[in-house]
C-alpha cells in the first residue's frame, strides 16, 4: 500500500510533466547550428526532458555529435501516431529549412516507440538513416495500463496504444522498420519497467540492419546515465554514420523531400 504523501507526490510530479509538455512541447530544441550539423542526432525523451540535458545527451556532444531534442507536447495525449506524424511535419520543414541529411534519432522508452512509429508509418527512412532505441517496449507492454503519468493515464490515447494487441502494434508488425535504416534496440536485463523481452525487434533471419543489444544490471530509469549504455550508443551511431557516408561517399547529402 502507497503512503499517501508519496502518492501525492508522484502524482505532483506527474501533474507538473504533463503540464511542461502541453506548455512547451510539440517543437524542436537546439542549442546548435543544425544547417552547419554533420553528425546530426536527435533525441527523443518518453515524457519532458531534464533541464541541461541527459547525461547521454551532454556525453554525445562531448564526442562531436550534434544533438537536438524532439519535445513533447499535446499531441502526447492524442497517441503515438499522432506525435509521429506532427514531428514527422515538422522534421520535413527543418531539414528544408536547414539544408539537413538524413539524421540519426535516438528514443528512450516511449520516446523509441515514437521513432519505430515515425519511420515505419510516416516514411521516416527518407529523413533518419539510424534509428537507436534505449528501453523501448517494440513488442508493447502488459502492463500498458499503469505508467508514470498515474491518474492521468485514464485521459490519454498513448497508454492504450502499448496494449501488446493495439492496432497501433498490429500495424507496426505489418510495417517493419526499411533496411534502408539501422536499427538497434537497446535493453538491460536489470529493467524491471521494460525488459528485454519486450524490447527486442523481430529480426527474421539475414536482417542485418536490426540488432538487439542487451545489457546487464541497469535498471531503466538510469538507462541515459550509464557509462555501458552509453558506450553501446556511440558505437551503433559511429556505425550508423559510418554506412550513411558509405552511401554517399562523395555527395551532397542534402535531401530533397517531396510529400
Amino acid at each position: 500500500m502507497h503512503h499517501p504523501s508519496r502518492t501525492s507526490r508522484r502524482e505532483f510530479g506527474s501533474l507538473r510533466s504533463a503540464l511542461e509538455m502541453l506548455i512547451s512541447g510539440d517543437r524542436f530544441e537546439t542549442t546548435i547550428n543544425l544547417a552547419a550539423a554533420t553528425r546530426p542526432v536527435l533525441v527523443i525523451h518518453a515524457f519532458a526532458p531534464p533541464r541541461g540535458g541527459s547525461p547521454i545527451e551532454n556525453a554525445l556532444v562531448r564526442d562531436g555529435f550534434h544533438v537536438f531534442r524532439f519535445c513533447l507536447g499535446p499531441a502526447h495525449f492524442m497517441g503515438v501516431e499522432e506525435t509521429a506524424r506532427i514531428m514527422s511535419e515538422k522534421l520535413k520543414e527543418l531539414t528544408r529549412m536547414k539544408g539537413m541529411g538524413r539524421i540519426a534519432i535516438v528514443g528512450h522508452s516511449l520516446g523509441g516507440i515514437i521513432a519505430r512509429a515515425f519511420i515505419s508509418l510516416r516514411r521516416g527512412d527518407r529523413l533518419c538513416h539510424t534509428l537507436v532505441t534505449i528501453g523501448s517496449p517494440h513488442q508493447g507492454h502488459p502492463n500498458w495500463h499503469w505508467g508514470r503519468m498515474g491518474f492521468l493515464t485514464r485521459f490519454t490515447r498513448t497508454p492504450r496504444d502499448l496494449k501488446p494487441d493495439s492496432n497501433l502494434m498490429k500495424r507496426l508488425r505489418l510495417n517493419p522498420l526499411p533496411s534502408n535504416t539501422y536499427n538497434v534496440s537497446i535493453a538491460s536485463s536489470g529493467d524491471t519497467v521494460c525488459p528485454p523481452m519486450i524490447c527486442a525487434l523481430d529480426k527474421p533471419t539475414g536482417s542485418e540492419h536490426l540488432i538487439n543489444e542487451v545489457l546487464n544490471s541497469v535498471n531503466h530509469f538510469n538507462l541515459l546515465a550509464d557509462d555501458s549504455v552509453y558506450n553501446v550508443l556511440r558505437k551503433h551511431l559511429e556505425e550508423g554514420f559510418k554506412r550513411e557516408k558509405a552511401k554517399f561517399p562523395d555527395e551532397d547529402q542534402t535531401l530533397t523531400i517531396t510529400d
